[in-house]
This record gives C-alpha cells, structure tokens and sequence, in this order.
C-alpha cells in the first residue's frame, strides 16, 4: 500500500490500516538528523523507534519528574474506568530503580516479577492492536504518560508500538482541535464541571503532543495552538495580577493539576510555557494560590507543593512550600537580592476575582478564611491550625417583620482591611424591600480568635430575623456548654470556644434567639427590633483561654447622649486578659455614638479596654 506524506496537517485516511513500515516511510521529519531517522528507511522498524526513546527518557530522569499526570489522576478520581485495564495496570507499577534496590527480593520474586511485568507489556500490546480508545482524549493522556515516565521500563518493541499508537492519535485528534479563544465564554467555562477534559483536549494534550512528536512536521504549530489555548484559559481564570477568581478557587486541585502537567512537559522538553508577558501574572497566580492552600493532606496542596517542585527544582518537599513560595515572589531566584524589602502578607482580596483570602501567615499551618462571593450565598473555607474546619456554602435567611426578602443584587464587597494584627472582609448586598443586608469577617494574626457577624439594616422597625448556618467541614460537630449559651466546636483533637453575643449568655434570659447542632451544620439563628440588627460571634482557639471564665453582655448605645436602640448595637465580652468591645452603627449619625464610654464616628469598631481603662482600637471602619 502507498499511503500520503503523514505530517500534523496532513493525516491520510489509510493511517491507521498502514503496516508499521509504510507508515514510518510515510512520515515527514522537520530535521533528518533526528533519533529516529533511522527508523524512517527501509531497514527501520519500530524497535528502533522505542530504543531511541528509552534513551531520552534515561537521560531526562534526572529531572525527578513525577510518575502520573497529575489531571489524570483527577479525571480517574471521578472515572475509575476511564483507562482501559492494559493502560490502568502500567501506571502505578514500581520504577526500575525501586524495583533493583529491593535487595531482600529473592530470585523467585524477581522471576515473578518480570513474568508479571511481561504479561502486562503483552496486553497492552494486544489493546493496541484493537484500534480502541483512538477518539479518547484521556486515553491518550494515558499513553503519552507512560512514555513520559515509564518508558525506560518497558521493553523496546512495547515503546516503539505504543510511540506509533499516540502519534497517529495525536495526528487524528489534531484535524478536530478546537482552540479556546479568550472571551466571555471562556469565563463561564470555568465553572462548568467539564472544564478539566475541555482544558486537556483543547490545551494540555495539543501541548505535550507538539513537544512529544516535535521531529515531526507540523508539530510545532500543533504545541503553539495547545500553549495558546492554555494562555486563554488562564487569563480568563485570573486577573492581571494572577490572583485566581472564584471559580477557578473552587476547582483549585484540578486547575493546580492541569499547570503542573504543563509545566512538567515544559522542563522536560525546554519549552517555555509562557511568553514573557505572562510570567509574572503566573508567579503571582502561585503566591495567590499558596495563601489559598492549608491543611497538607488534601489534594490542592498536593498539587501546589508539586506545581511548586517545577518552579524550583531539586528542592526537599518539606522545604517547597517556603523556597517555592519565596521563588514565585523574586521572579524564579531562591534568594531576594534586594535588601530592607517590606515582608508581603499572606493575606489578599480581589473584587473581579470575588474572592478575600484573610491568613494570619504563610506557614502551612496557618489560620485562614477564604471567602467567595459570586453567589446567592457566600462561601466560606475556614482552617485553624492547619485543619479545615468550615467548607461549604454560608447561608443566610432573612424575614422582615415575618416576609422573607431575597437579595436584588450580587454581593459587593464593601471594606478590606490588613494589617499587622487583623484582616477584615465585609460584603452587602440589597434584598426587597430596600433591605441591606451585610456579612463581615475578621481574622486576628496573633490571638488566636476570629469575629463572623450578620449585619441587617433599612428593615422594619417591629422585628427582622437571620438565621446564619455555617457548613462543618468532616469530622468536626458542635455543642452547647451547660448553663451558658457559650457553644464548643470540636473534632477529636482540636476544640474551639464559639461566644454568640447577640443571646444573652446566661440561660435563665429569655430570648426569641436560638442555636442548633445538626450533622454537618451549626445554625445560629437571632431577631431584633428598631430597624436593624447586629449578630456576632466570636470563635476563639486559643489553649491558654481554654478553660478560663468568659462572660458577655450586650451594651446600651446612645447618640450624643440619647439612648437609641436604632442606631447601633453593641457588646462587651470579656476572657481572660481580653476585654473586648464590639459597636456596629445601623444608620448614618449626625452626632457621635456611645458604648461603654467610648464615642466614635465610626459606623465598625472592635477594641480592647486595657488594665489602665484605655481604649485601644484593633479596628476601626468609617461609615
């Protein structure tokens, strides 16, 4: 049979009905004087093909390159059967160098263990012998991964078959590319549930078959459509500083994924992944995204701390996190060379992202609160001491004077503030009715506590009600504390004190507030009157104030003196040395406003009364 010059852009239909000679002497090379050129005469077969890549893989194993793809691993997470049994069975046998250093291995086992390598080497060969599996695009991932990292493993044959099955797929699968263009509906792709297998079929896989079959003519134009798309699709994920917007956070392991298997091709062919343009947003999606990342043990760190491995090399997994992190931020150099450098904060927000990130540092073990606003409700990741404690959507329920409302706009986040001891967050939104309805978040760097609240106002002065629910993370549940409203969150081995200040901490009080501990959820539910409402709680971790009296009690506000329940609430709460005050203003004043001595123009005002009866201001808000 004579078949038509095979190059990308040129794929005849006798592909892959051609015998392995015509298709080797059909094949056009970019640069004759490439490894397999040899293969391509009359005398070349594909045995001569898995040599020469069995010598480039050895040569490149000094790189330390991990042994799957990591959006594999994500795809086969959801899709156990996505990978034919031939496939699925190679990727997670032991690499050659494990297997000779067993020095216990008996003969018998060594003898097992080729017959098993050999029966499995077989099969795959047989599989690829069907013809199935070529319109699959993680099939094709599953090939090219084995060459990839395993190719130095198998036998020649097996490589020069398998090398010969994933180039005419990619030949095949490159007429039907479809590039992702940047614009509006790039965006909404990122919250759907498919965006993985769009990015790989799209993006990933034109790049690293581009690179993979680089000697072959057309290549190179299929990896630059391949690094084009993946450009797109990262604009569109972030902003220009790199910050990652909401959609993206809530997909981080499979988008962390999908950049760690691009830049493993990157390093492993020394192709440049990003124009220079875009290296420094990238950077700044990594430090982004580590200040995102706690809790080691779930999949997005995983992913961080090996995207992390590619930026800088050779480094100890303990120590990626801080050099990895201190590269992306000195633009690739292990070591700033400037000198008197203010230190940056972990802590960032982004309104186009509709994300806040509030850390307390950038130890892995940090206290965190990440918080998305792009929905209905906010949603909120809470770590403390590096265990996720809340995950989950923060819901909210409002009755105005016994109506519901439903917000009328999306929330906004209205102040962020960072320092060197809080981080503070706050979003509004307008219900019916002209309602305002308000969220706020305030994570303390050093004390070890944090302050979650409900803020209603424009509502009716006869009552408004909120009920707040708060989504428990696995393995954590909540409590009330015997004659106290006081609450305790725990999960075994941490444990967390909760002071909802809006009900009176005393049981005998009567109140129209409530708490409930259901499975999976803490929900807090309180009511007020005079137009708004006010409704903190603080959670506090500290092991010091574990077991030391609290108490709390809401304070009268006044208004130049005049006592008025509508212009603000108030509370004191008191633990340990702390003796903490909490205003929040509800309408706009004239005339300064008064709780526990304390006269301020602020609409938010958190301090603490020291022992000499000084106030001193941890935050402060302006209305």
């Amino acid at each position: 049979m004579t078949i038509d010059a095979i190059r990308f852009g040129n794929v005849p239909p006798e592909l892959f009905a051609s015998t392995d000679a015509e298709f080797l002497a059909a094949l056009k090379w970019r640069d004759h004087d490439v490894p397999h050129r040899s293969a391509s005469n009359a005398d070349g077969d594909l045995k001569t093909v898995g040599l020469a890549w069995k010598q480039q893989c050895l040569e490149h194993r000094a790189h330390k390159l991990r042994h799957t793809f990591a959006t594999l691993d994500r795809v086969l997470a959801n899709e156990p059967q996505a990978l034919p049994a031939a496939l699925a069975a190679l990727r997670h046998q032991p690499t050659l160098a494990a297997r000779t250093k067993k020095k216990s291995q008996t003969k018998t086992d060594a003898a097992t263990a080729r017959d098993t390598q050999a029966e499995r080497e077989q099969a795959l060969r047989e599989w690829l012998s069907t013809g199935q599996g070529r319109d699959d695009v993680v099939v094709l991932l599953g090939c090219l991964e084995l060459l990839l990292f395993q190719a130095d493993q198998l036998a020649a044959q097996t490589v020069g078959e398998l090398w010969r099955w994933s180039l005419s797929v990619a030949l095949n699968l490159s007429e039907q590319l479809v590039e992702i263009e940047e614009n509006d509906e790039t965006e909404q792709m990122l919250a759907s549930e498919v965006v993985l297998r769009v990015a790989v079929a799209s993006g990933l896989l034109p790049w690293l078959c581009g690179l993979f079959f680089d000697d072959v003519k057309g290549a190179p134009k299929l990896a630059k459509s391949g690094r084009k798309s993946l450009t797109s699709l990262f604009v569109a994920g972030t902003e220009d500083s790199g910050n990652p917007v909401a959609a993206v956070v809530r997909g981080l392991s499979d988008w962390l994924a999908l950049w760690t298997d691009a830049m493993v091709a990157s390093r492993r062919f020394d192709r440049a992944l990003w124009k220079d343009s875009y290296e420094r947003r990238f950077n700044g999606f990594l430090r982004a995204t580590t200040a995102l990342t706690t809790d080691l043990e779930t999949s997005s760190s995983s992913e961080l701390l090996g995207l992390l491995a590619k930026v800088v090399p050779e480094q100890k997994p303990e120590e990626l996190w801080r050099e990895g992190l201190e590269a992306a931020l000195n633009g690739g150099k292990l070591k700033s060379e400037e000198t008197g450098k203010k230190k940056e904060t972990a802590s960032w927000q982004s309104d186009t992202c509709s994300v806040a990130c509030l850390r307390t540092s950038w130890s892995p073990d940090a206290n965190r609160i990440v918080v998305l606003h792009d929905g209905r409700d906010l949603t909120i990741d809470m770590t403390i001491q590096g265990r996720r404690m809340f995950v989950g959507d923060w819901k909210l329920s409002v009755l105005n004077n016994g109506q519901p409302v439903e917000l009328t706009t999306e929330w906004e986040c209205c102040c962020w503030y960072s320092d060197k001891d809080v981080d503070y967050a706050e979003w509004t939104a307008t219900a019916t009715d002209g309602v305002v309805v308000g969220r706020s978040v305030m994570l303390h760097r050093r004390d070890e506590y944090a302050v979650l609240a409900d803020v209603i106002k424009n509502a009716a002065n006869e009552r408004v009600d909120v009920t707040s629910a708060l989504p428990f993370a696995t393995g954590w549940s909540s409590s009330g504390i015997e004659g106290s409203r006081e609450q305790r969150f725990s999960n075994g081995s941490q444990s967390l004190r909760v002071f909802p200040l809006m009900l009176p901490q005393d049981v005998g009080f009567g109140t129209s507030g409530r708490v409930e501990h259901q499975p999976g959820e803490f929900t807090l539910a309180t009511a007020a009157t005079g137009g708004g409402l006010f409704s903190p709680i603080v959670l506090d971790w500290n092991s010091k104030r574990r077991a030391t009296e609290a108490e709390w009690r809401e304070l009268t506000v006044s208004e130049a003196g005049k006592i008025d329940h509508s212009s603000g609430r108030a509370f004191r709460m008191a633990i340990a040395k702390h003796n903490l005050l909490f205003i929040r203003g509800l309408r706009k004043i004239t005339r300064y406003r008064t709780a526990l001595g304390y006269q301020t123009w602020n609409e938010t005002v958190i301090a603490s009364l020291n022992k000499d009866g000084i106030f001193d201001e941890i935050l402060l808000v302006e209305q």
